[in-house]
């Protein structure tokens, strides 16, 4: 029913089998592999590719973290020095909140605020290209997919779709209002893994 988890900050898992498989052999396919704060408190995800051939270099795993509050105790951070994490937080972002995590490896970097609160993703893009990275695959959460949608950067969607019916208080998958994605889009692929449909969208004008 285009809801992510059956509550905001609650694990939900919706898939498995081979659509986990499928999952990873996306991350092995892009530079970094990015979600936003909430997804980590909620789910202390490893993102890294378990499930799919290793690629040639491990995709970077990226986390925008406007107050530095990514716990030094996550699995991301704990296994920073063997996958290299990159963690966003704003410029006013409390300094002490760093140190523990730059102690244990990961790379804490700093970028403007939107006028509206979150950070601002043309800097996020700015620093991700000077760190070589040329394609980003963001898994969530909802909030994060919204924002870049709505700033007009994204070239694919993968929806994975489970016959699952979660209601309310569900999270829903895209948070947005009308008018904010104003491109149409359109089914370049529909595959069934197992009791999950994944569908691929384009935008029928390139992103930005």
């Amino acid at each position: 029913d285009g809801r992510l988890a059956e509550a905001p900050g609650q694990s939900t898992r919706l898939t498995d089998g081979d659509a986990i498989v499928e999952a990873h052999r996306l991350r092995a396919g892009h530079d970094a592999v990015m979600v936003g704060i909430g997804t980590v408190l909620a789910d202390d995800p490893l993102l890294t590719v378990r499930e799919w051939g290793a690629p040639r270099v491990a995709p970077r795993r990226v986390v925008l973290d406007s107050y530095l509050r990514t716990p030094p105790g996550s699995r991301l951070v704990m296994s920073a020095r063997e996958v290299p994490v990159l963690v966003l937080g704003a410029e006013d972002a409390p300094t002490e909140r760093a140190r523990p995590l730059e102690d244990a490896g990961v790379e804490v970097g700093r970028v403007p605020r939107r006028p509206s609160g979150g950070l601002d993703l043309g800097a996020v893009f700015a620093t991700l290209w000077k760190s070589s990275v040329r394609s980003v695959l963001c898994e969530g959460g909802g909030e994060l997919g919204s924002a870049w949608l709505a700033a007009g950067h994204v070239d694919r969607i993968y929806a994975f779709v489970a016959p699952v019916l979660l209601g309310e208080p569900g999270v829903p998958a895209f948070q947005l209002r009308r008018g904010e994605v104003t491109r149409e889009w359109r089914t370049v692929r529909r595959s069934a893994l197992g009791p999950v449909t994944l569908l691929v969208l384009a935008p029928e004008e390139p992103a930005a």
